[in-house]
């Protein structure tokens, strides 16, 4: 970047030159030095312009003088440069004023200073950076193009931006989560910040957010500086590029200033960054899909029904092995499914699932995929993977209202079982009431005998007939029993956890006993009236059970 502050140290003909006004302005990049000496000067130049005048055409009277000055500002000219000797001694003090108020400098030059050459030799300053940029552009793109090119990720153009700049570097989505970063130099409160917890801090982003400055970013995808926020921690400058593909915004990447100016080919290298960037996640993009839509397919083979119309079950077998081990999957192996179902789980809290679950499976302890099918979230995991799941996974889920169901072990071939078993657990929690948790098959007990009991011999058990007699005179006392019964009839636990005093839950159960006719301290009694209560509540239309099995 050529600067006035620049060229008048290091132009041996400016040596004589004298800054008269705008003293602030002397760092502004000049664009190109322009010799005008007529009147409408201002008419002529456009923005970045240096204008390299004598005095002649500023004999005009003071009030035209200060509007010249502005007219300059105005159409963004960087500054000017006046003979003075002949026409006037010195600029004149009216235009030194309006000068001085904007921040536009203004240079007396001796008569003798020979224009042409003056700007002769800025052309070819301003000439020879545009030719060192050019290099150094062409280099950094180069640099990028092969990394891409070698099938680097988003890491690999961080490190590479810090090096070539000298500059800290970080890459995010479009929620300003980090996905990449390298540190070339001691960065800020916020930066530390931002790699300490994987994402822009929310009040930054909340500033950005208010002061429409990602719309703007979206309208006009080109690089900005982004000036510091004291008060939040962010006290460096920093430059940020959005990465734009088919016009949606990906990403961003950001520059941090550090100790030493912006300067022009921070610019050019963070274009090149975002749109290498943007080639990356693409990529990885279109790789996902093509992934996920084989994890589709393969799931579509495994949980088939039995094969017909001249598909013999071998055919199917070996379709499913060859299409398996396209996928790592090994098909000698037994294999579970796992299931958190679409229509009993929002959208919301399955995305989050299959990103714990997907993180869980990419740590290469035993084999397994995460697919989506028809709304559902599935995993098939072998029994390595699925015993760590069964560990870890309750712990990550604690705070999410979700449950899930996890089926027996089973040849690959015969997943469709595993995944039916999945289906009933996922039905039977939801039936129960159970809002969150993961269940296995195998602890279904019970409970699986009660789904699965005929409706005749339901209707024949007399404990039931009597739990559907108390649900019609009163629900709520329905739900007391189910508590007490379920704490194995500790009426103390019972009362702290229904919120009751031990009172109010003593004449509730008496008036139970009276309900039923029944002897609640009768251990036979309590445990049919359990057993009852179950098959009350997983009473339904079994013709729904297995849903899109």
């Amino acid at each position: 970047m050529v600067t006035i502050r620049q060229v008048l140290t290091d132009i041996s003909l400016l040596a004589e030159a004298r800054v008269v006004a705008g003293a602030p302005g002397l760092d502004r990049e000049i664009g190109w030095p322009q010799i005008v000496d007529i009147p409408g000067v201002a008419e002529w130049l456009h923005q970045g312009d240096l204008l390299l005048t004598t005095a002649f055409a500023l004999r005009e009277p003071p009030d035209e003088q200060r509007a010249l000055v502005r007219a300059l500002h105005e159409r963004g000219v960087v500054g000017a440069f006046l003979s003075v000797g002949r026409y006037a001694p010195h600029v004149p003090t009216p235009m030194r004023e309006v000068a001085e108020a904007l921040g536009f400098p203004l240079v007396e030059l001796p008569w003798q200073a020979p224009l042409m050459e003056i700007s002769q030799q800025i052309s070819r300053r301003i000439v020879s950076e545009h030719r060192e940029l050019l290099s150094q552009s062409l280099e950094i793109h180069q640099t990028l193009t092969q990394a891409v090119a070698e099938g680097l990720g988003l890491q690999a153009v961080a490190e590479i931006l810090a090096r070539l700049l000298d500059r800290s570097v970080t890459i995010e989505d479009a929620d300003l989560r980090l996905l990449a970063a390298a540190t070339a130099q001691e960065v800020d409160p916020a930066r530390r910040w931002s790699l300490a917890h994987g994402h822009t801090p929310h009040v930054i982003l909340e500033r950005l957010r208010t002061s429409g400055f990602f719309e703007e970013l979206a309208r006009q995808p080109r690089p900005v500086r982004v000036g510091p926020f004291p008060d939040l921690g962010m006290t460096a400058e920093r430059i940020v590029a959005p990465i734009v593909a088919a016009r949606e915004v990906l990403g961003y990447v950001w520059v941090l200033a550090g100790e030493r100016p912006i300067v022009r080919l921070d610019y050019v290298a963070i274009e090149h960054g975002a749109t290498v960037a943007a080639l990356i996640l693409t990529r990885d993009r279109a790789v996902r899909e093509a992934h996920a839509h084989r994890r589709r397919d393969l799931l579509d083979v495994l949980l088939a029904e039995e094969p017909g119309q001249g598909r013999s079950r071998r055919e199917r077998l070996s379709q499913m092995a060859a299409a398996a081990a396209r996928l790592g999957l090994d098909p000698t192996r037994p294999y579970c499914a796992l299931l958190a179902r679409g229509d009993l789980i929002s959208e919301r809290l399955l995305v989050q699932l299959e990103s714990i679950l997907a993180a869980l499976v990419e740590q290469k302890d035993g084999q397994g995929l995460v697919a989506r099918r028809q709304g559902h979230l599935i995993l098939v995991a072998d029994e390595t993977l699925m015993a760590r799941i069964e560990e870890a996974l309750p712990a990550r889920i604690a705070s999410l209202p979700v449950f899930i169901g996890v089926g027996e072990p089973v040849p690959l071939g015969d997943l469709a079982t595993s995944y039916a078993q999945a289906w009933e657990v996922t039905e039977v929690l939801h039936r129960l009431g159970e809002g969150q948790g993961l269940r296995t098959f195998r602890s279904l007990g019970l409970l699986h005998w009660l789904y699965r009991l005929p409706a005749a011999v339901r209707e024949a058990n007399p404990y039931l007939a009597l739990i559907r007699r108390l649900a019609q005179a009163n629900p709520a006392l329905v739900e007391t029993l189910e508590a007490y019964l379920d704490r194995g009839g500790n009426a103390v636990q019972t009362a702290r956890d229904l919120y009751l005093h031990r009172s109010t839950l003593l004449y509730r159960l008496q008036r139970i006993k009276e309900h039923l006719g029944v002897d609640l301290a009768d251990p036979d009694v309590r445990l049919n009236l359990h057993v009852a209560l179950k098959a009350y509540r997983l009473e339904g239309d079994t013709g729904q059970r297995m849903g899109n099995e």
